[in-house]
């Protein structure tokens, strides 16, 4: 159950719509190039018939070929076992956050995160109104975490989260709607695809 919270929150930072998109764009370019040994592999394997070159090969692919491609590359990077693990080794924890005066805001991008190997390394995610996921690399971080007047964790939380949005933000109802106007999308942030590719 761990491990697919940690997968869960992973995907989250690489599955949205954009970075699919990019990811798609990004492939156009990477899936058809081949290196003299695939090449040296395919003019052994190549029928009569076949394209004279593998890049030539790949090219007259089906779309739904080359999307099932793309996706066997994509998996394994929401299911990467070394960020896994250590979000999984991470102190977990969940506030509650009925006393503020105002809701948990999400958004396309709801996962504030930190590097996770710092000792201050977090990653917060609002799961409901009221609820907000917490995972930090010590007790005493999550102390420190614990000791921010609810009011304002709720304030700071939904600040970050309206700010990252690309496309949109979510409530329960519109009486934050002037908030998130005035904040929505000042403080993107990369998507990891982008930056990978």
């Amino acid at each position: 159950m761990r491990s697919a919270w940690s997968r869960f929150m992973i995907s989250l930072v690489l599955r949205m719509p954009a970075d699919i998109a990019a990811l798609r764009a990004r492939w156009k370019d990477l899936f058809p190039a081949t290196d003299p040994e695939s090449e040296a592999e395919y003019a052994k394997l190549a029928k009569d018939g076949d394209p004279p070159t593998f890049s030539e090969y790949i090219a007259q692919m089906p779309v739904e070929t080359v999307e099932k491609h793309l996706f066997e590359v994509f998996v394994p990077l929401v299911d990467n076992k070394n960020i896994g693990n250590v979000i999984n080794d991470m102190v977990w924890s969940v506030v509650h956050t009925e006393t503020a005066g105002f809701d948990l805001l999400t958004s396309d991008r709801p996962i504030i995160r930190t590097p996770l190997r710092d000792d201050l390394a977090h990653v917060i995610l609002p799961i409901g109104p009221r609820l907000l996921f917490v995972a930090v690399n010590n007790a005493d971080t999550l102390k420190q975490v614990q000791q921010i007047p609810i009011q304002k964790l709720v304030r700071i939380t939904n600040q970050k989260v309206v700010e990252q949005a690309t496309k949109l933000v979510i409530g329960r109802d519109d009486k934050q709607l002037r908030f998130a106007t005035n904040h929505f999308g000042a403080e993107p942030v990369e998507s990891l695809i982008k930056v990978a590719s």
